[in-house]
């Protein structure tokens, strides 16, 4: 998971996306507040988007956590069925939410809690059927 400082507000807000890699192919997964922006789009929910490692302009961005094996690959089942599953692709609101975090927090479920900086990751008090208790990133 990466995440990158939005531009004008980044002291205070951050923008998180996932990296998928199966067989040395990267596929980036995101929520963005424009719909349907490229080939792979399921209204707010983007997949390459823009490369894996990008972000805008020259604002910040970092990999949040990596994972492997078993925990990756359970992951990326929640990635790739998403837009199937994920209950708020067509809905989109820089605060409080849903957006970009809100995803991410419910793709990671309560195992994995996002920082304070990731503004929506609690909208509206996330439900998922695979959350325990867990980490805290920034």
């Amino acid at each position: 998971m990466r995440a990158g400082s939005i531009p004008v507000i980044g002291a205070f807000a951050h923008h998180h996306w996932f990296v998928t890699e199966v067989d040395d192919h990267g596929d980036r997964w995101e929520v963005w507040q424009s719909r349907n922006r490229c080939a792979d789009s399921w209204g707010y929910l983007h997949k390459n988007l823009m490369p894996p490692d990008r972000w805008i302009g020259r604002q910040r961005q970092w990999v949040v956590a990596a994972w492997e094996g078993e925990e990756a690959q359970i992951l990326i089942e929640r990635i790739e069925t998403s837009p199937d599953n994920y209950p708020w692709c067509d809905k989109y609101h820089f605060w409080p939410g849903p957006n970009s975090n809100t995803y991410a927090q419910w793709v990671l479920g309560a195992n994995f809690r996002l920082g304070p900086r990731a503004w929506g990751a609690g909208y509206p008090a996330i439900r998922v059927p695979w959350a325990n208790s867990g980490r805290r990133a920034g």
